[in-house]
């Protein structure tokens, strides 16, 4: 990044994207969206609405490369345009092409219908929020995991300003936790790795969004090795494109694939405060099938 940056916004991109995306909702503006494309009807809306989708694939972390990032990201960047969605897609993102990436969306997403974020790759809690890494995060103390990251609360609380649209953020970003962090105290530097936990926790959420995890709380997600794809990503994509089923049940069909898959080593997990039913496809009648989001058809998708 430019040096002659004044140090707080230097260290701390998120500041100047959340400072713009405000901006923009006070001015009421935002830059020119892309060619809208002509959806299927959703429950609730007219068949043109747009749906806007960012997706974030970061595999090329220099202390801890991941394998199958990038491709779980043109995975399901692949699935939600064919259901319809402008997707915005990033690979190997740096903090600041993710920063700019994610303020460009939030501008041009602001009259979605529905929003959809999904990230690939490491992430971090720490004092109860979750961070996600960009690919040139340097950690080499506690207190630049929340510099060095995206908090994702503050991704909810910009889209929790649009006034209207539904919000789903999926973060297959449990894998593990790449850095050997380090504190400084009165006896010197020394290591204290253990003080982060594992994996995400789970958190509030502004009404009309559902944050889906790669994992349970505190639990690392498997990132699937020579299958090409995460367990989470690939049971996920599968899903998507399934008609008439209301999101919150479509996670729960993901829960029960990856959960059987893993013999439970694996359980996704998801906060909703959705009201009513979303469906990414809805039915023939432009609706939602609840009669069709039962458990038992759920555990008799995944035998």
């Amino acid at each position: 990044m430019d040096g002659t940056l004044h140090e707080p916004l230097r260290r701390r991109p998120w500041l100047r994207l959340a400072a713009a995306t405000a901006f923009v909702a006070l001015a009421g503006g935002r830059a020119a969206p892309a060619a809208r494309a002509q959806t299927p009807g959703l429950a609730g809306v007219p068949g043109s609405a747009r749906r806007s989708a960012l997706v974030v694939g970061n595999a090329a972390y220099p202390l801890a490369a991941l394998q199958n990032a990038v491709r779980d990201a043109r995975l399901v960047a692949q699935t939600l345009e064919r259901i319809g969605f402008e997707v915005t897609r990033l690979e190997d993102a740096t903090r600041e092409r993710l920063g700019s990436g994610l303020r460009q969306w939030l501008m041009d997403g602001r009259d979605a219908a529905s929003r959809f974020f999904y990230f690939a790759g490491h992430g971090s809690q720490w004092r109860g929020r979750n961070y996600l890494l960009p690919i040139d995060a340097d950690i080499a103390s506690v207190d630049d995991v929340p510099r060095q990251g995206l908090d994702i609360s503050e991704v909810g609380e910009q889209l929790s300003r649009f006034p209207q649209g539904v919000n789903i953020l999926v973060l297959d970003a449990c894998r593990n936790q790449p850095f050997p962090v380090r504190a400084v105290g009165a006896g010197g530097a020394r290591s204290v790795s253990g003080w982060l936990a594992p994996g995400l926790r789970a958190g509030p959420q502004p009404q009309g969004t559902l944050i889906a995890f790669a994992t349970s709380p505190g639990s690392v997600a498997e990132d699937g090795g020579k299958l090409g794809n995460s367990v989470y990503t690939r049971h996920l994509a599968a899903a998507l494109d399934d008609v008439g089923v209301p999101v919150e049940a479509l996670f729960k069909r993901v829960r029960t694939a990856v959960a059987r898959e893993t013999s439970n080593r694996q359980v996704p997990w998801e906060t909703s405060s959705l009201v009513g039913d979303y469906c990414l496809v809805p039915g023939p009648q432009g609706r939602c099938e609840p009669a069709r989001s039962g458990l038992a058809v759920d555990l008799a998708r995944t035998r």
